[in-house]
């Protein structure tokens, strides 16, 4: 059985993707940029594969350049900035707050399931509660709801 692993570290899925399965590299081009990333990672003591998504974010927005427009480098068509990242440009780039990005989307995906177990929970106390309701308390009949009573005329 195979297993995939959500990979959320976009230098290490950009490595991933540039390489060969016998370890080359894809160009000279993907190479020499990789080499740059460790570089600048290791002026800070790191390694891509630390996993500190949000040093591997910095370097990679350095080594790629800025995004294009309407597009968001090794997310695949159809994501767009403003959907992956939810700050804009100006506000101190794209990339530098990646880990609590994921962090917050997997937060807002639990809070969600979580709300609607506990919906489906209220709808279903309320639907007990009115069966017991219409049980107790039937209907009346026409008559007996303010009909004219003329049996005290007599």
């Amino acid at each position: 059985m195979i297993f995939i692993k959500s990979i959320k570290d976009r230098l290490q899925l950009w490595k991933i993707n540039r390489m060969h399965k016998d370890g080359t590299w894809s160009s000279e081009d993907a190479m020499q940029r990789w080499t740059q990333a460790c570089k600048l990672l290791a002026e800070e003591g790191l390694t891509p594969e630390d996993d500190n998504i949000e040093a591997n974010e910095r370097v990679f927005a350095i080594v790629m350049g800025p995004e294009h427009s309407g597009r968001v480098c090794t997310q695949g068509f159809g994501v767009t900035p403003t959907r992956f990242f939810p700050q804009s440009k100006t506000e101190g780039g794209s990339g530098n707050n990646f880990g609590q990005i994921a962090s917050l989307r997997e937060e807002f995906r639990s809070f969600q399931d979580n709300q609607m177990r506990e919906f489906g929970l209220f709808r279903d106390e309320m639907r007990q509660f009115m069966q017991g309701f219409q049980m107790n308390h039937p209907p009346h009949g026409g008559s007996e709801m303010g009909g004219n009573d003329n049996s005290s005329d007599a």
